[in-house]
């Protein structure tokens, strides 16, 4: 794991930062870099065509992701691309390549840690995206069938649909919001063009898109009767239809952020909106978001990560975007997820360069496939409260324990439900904590040391 240190100005190195205060990101470039029509084609064809039509597209998939066809490693295909391990059938950015190019990980044996969960526990869903876990313990399990929910001690999961008043069943992203309540953010695998939806134009794409004319977007909260859902509108236009994260504003209670396809959107806490907002040069597909305890919000897409301090007393939510960071500068960056921790450390995932870690000073480290990192394609990371780091990735979970300079790997013959890992998220218990893993097979909890 190498460290190199951010300089003033850009250059062909690892984990160059460039901070340019008081400079206005906000403007597109007039033309796009070398190497990234193709890849800009298929993002403006997923908006035009529904997700679950994408099937019928795997040989640009495999051009705009460089892998030549519908199948490739996982270094040249990632979500914000069209390539699927399934040709497709479900559509866009849940699925994954099937990685064939690495030798096999030394798993941990099957010694029965992992308790798994499906329809027998309520959770009946057969795509698994995000999961987060509130202060109080309520688990939230985000899927393309719904939302579900496990409040602190019980034994299974509750289930809130359409028919509970979810605006729609695609639940893309999850944060807890507090006792009981989490933000969700929707997905637009449900909008078909065949239902009587006008296409509109936009100006990003040049093609139209199906509009989500309705919330993307609400605030669900439990209770001992029934779940009450404050549905949001972000973008009145309809034009975002995918809300791919979502994050509770710890400096303004009862506000929220979301990384949408048409960049940021801010919830104040008096229920207005602002946004949206792209930092420089942004794809428009934020997939990665962090709020810091002061306000600070990171964002990640597949070309960069940007920093705002929208606490600015004049400007707010428009002020300049503070950082800009081309975190592997001849590479996208395809940043899958970032994670704040509370000493300031930023963990930035990617869907095809392994993991990058950046200080609170500003220093940066990388874990890649020659560190023991399981496969350069990486959904997340979850520290434990032990100091080992969880890393999901296409090829099961990977256990970093800085301190011994080892690892640990769990795969589907240690107990996961399947190999490739999309979410994790730690939950707190009174013996330690518990670990749960969202996977392309289900969920799974692991409660060993």
């Amino acid at each position: 794991m190498g460290k190199r240190q951010p300089q003033a100005k850009p250059a062909a190195r690892l984990g160059t930062a460039t901070a340019v205060p008081g400079k206005d990101f906000s403007a597109e470039p007039s033309e796009p870099s070398k190497g990234w029509a193709l890849p800009a084609l298929a993002r403006r064809l997923e908006l035009w065509l529904p997700m679950r039509w994408l099937a019928v597209l795997p040989l640009l998939a495999g051009l705009a992701c460089g892998s030549g066809g519908s199948g490739g490693s996982s270094s040249s295909c990632d979500p914000y691309c069209l390539d699927a391990p399934d040709g497709g059938a479900d559509g866009g950015w849940w699925t994954a390549p099937v990685e064939t190019s690495l030798p096999p990980l030394p798993a941990e044996p099957n010694a029965g840690r992992f308790t798994w969960f499906g329809a027998a526990q309520g959770l009946f869903a057969s795509t698994i995206r995000m999961i987060d876990v509130g202060s109080d313990g309520t688990v939230w399990v985000a899927t393309d069938s719904g939302l579900f929910a496990r409040p602190s001690g019980a034994a299974s999961f509750q289930e809130l649909t359409v028919a509970e008043g979810l605006p729609s069943n695609d639940v893309a992203s999850v944060a807890a919001a507090g006792p009981g309540a989490a933000w969700v953010g929707f997905g637009a695998s449900d909008l078909d063009p065949m239902s009587g939806a006008i296409p509109t134009g936009t100006p990003e794409s040049g093609l139209g898109t199906v509009p989500r004319l309705g919330p993307q977007a609400a605030l669900v909260t439990l209770s001992a009767s029934s779940p009450t859902v404050q549905s949001i509108v972000l973008d009145q236009s309809g034009l975002t239809r995918s809300v791919f994260a979502v994050a509770a504003d710890p400096a303004l209670p009862g506000g929220a952020w979301f990384a949408t396809d048409r960049g940021l959107f801010q919830r104040q806490p008096d229920g207005s909106v602002l946004g949206p907002r792209r930092p420089p040069v942004q794809s428009g597909w934020a997939f990665g978001l962090a709020v810091s305890a002061s306000g600070q919000v990171w964002d990640g897409d597949d070309t960069q990560c940007s920093r705002l301090d929208p606490a600015d007393p004049a400007l707010g939510f428009w002020a300049p975007f503070a950082e800009v960071i081309d975190v592997w500068p001849g590479a996208r960056d395809r940043i899958s997820r970032l994670l704040l921790v509370s000493d300031g450390t930023l963990y930035l995932s990617s869907w095809a360069n392994g993991l990058a870690i950046r200080s609170a000073r500003g220093a940066f480290s990388f874990l890649g496939v020659q560190d023991g990192l399981p496969s350069p394609w990486v959904s997340g990371v979850r520290p434990d409260p032990d100091g080992t780091l969880w890393v999901g990735s296409l090829r099961g979970l990977g256990r970093w324990d800085p301190a011994q300079r080892s690892w640990r790997y769990y795969t589907k013959a240690s107990g996961l439900p399947a190999d490739v890992v999309w979410t994790l998220a730690i939950e707190p218990t009174t013996t330690g904590r518990a670990v749960w893993i969202g996977t392309t097979g289900g969920v799974a909890r692991f409660d060993g040391p």
